[in-house]
């Protein structure tokens, strides 16, 4: 990955190591109102490298949550 730093490694392996490390620390609102919460919860999963299918793991928490 040329011209990407990496701080866990180097290589396509170590990027969902990488992701787990990042976090999201708003200084205030932390939601954001130009996305649904649907696109939210898909953001979050990306920036966290979710391993398994985003679609599937929102689907599930959107039901889990929504009853």
């Amino acid at each position: 990955m040329a011209g990407c730093p990496l701080t866990c490694g180097d290589g396509d392996d170590d990027l969902l190591q990488f992701l787990s490390q990042l976090g999201y620390c708003p200084q205030f609102d932390a939601l954001n109102t130009s996305l649904t919460g649907r696109e939210m919860l898909q953001l979050f999963a990306n920036l966290r490298g979710v391993p398994r299918d985003v679609d599937y793991e929102v689907n599930y928490w959107i039901r889990q949550l929504g009853q």
